[in-house]
């Protein structure tokens, strides 16, 4: 999944991506859909530690 892919991009926007996600993709297990809704990069960020 990615909301810059630029299909999506030609025709919603940002938020109506996220919102058909959230509402279509009930099918993909809670935990999966949270890792691809920020939680991968938050755990990258907190594993990268503070930033100067």
């Amino acid at each position: 999944w990615g909301s810059d892919y630029p299909v999506v991009r030609t025709h919603m926007t940002h938020q109506h991506a996220l919102e058909a996600f959230r509402t279509h993709c009930d099918f993909i297990p809670m935990a999966d859909r949270q890792k691809i809704l920020g939680l991968s990069l938050q755990r990258l960020l907190e594993a990268a530690g503070p930033f100067a």
